[in-house]
């Protein structure tokens, strides 16, 4: 009676083990898995994060090319926009007589 008591310790002793491998095994898929999903989302952090940084140098870049007349004579203006926008302030400027401004806009 010992000896089937020993088979049986050691049967269950090995099923103990196949449970502990899948267990293991499944753990590990899921580790895999949740390493994927996090690489992936860091890359697409990296890639808002650059567009923003493009935003933000393309917007410095708009601003930069706002014309200003503040209380100097507006003589008339030639204005080129490409892939952005231009703002003409004339609020502040002193016009004397009629002028031209010629505007063109290129993807913008």
């Amino acid at each position: 009676m010992e000896k089937t008591e020993e088979k049986v310790k050691v049967k269950n002793i090995k099923e103990k083990k196949k449970t502990e491998k899948k267990k293991v095994n499944k753990e590990s898929e899921i580790e895999k898995k949740l390493r994927e999903e996090n690489a992936s989302l860091n890359e697409k952090v990296l890639r808002i994060s650059a567009e923003m940084q493009n935003m933000r140098r393309r917007y410095e870049s708009e601003i930069s090319d706002i014309y200003k007349y503040d209380g100097e004579e507006f003589k008339g203006a030639n204005i080129d926009a490409i892939f952005g926008s231009v703002d003409l302030d004339l609020k502040n400027a002193t016009i004397t007589k009629d002028q031209i401004i010629n505007a063109n806009a290129i993807f913008g």
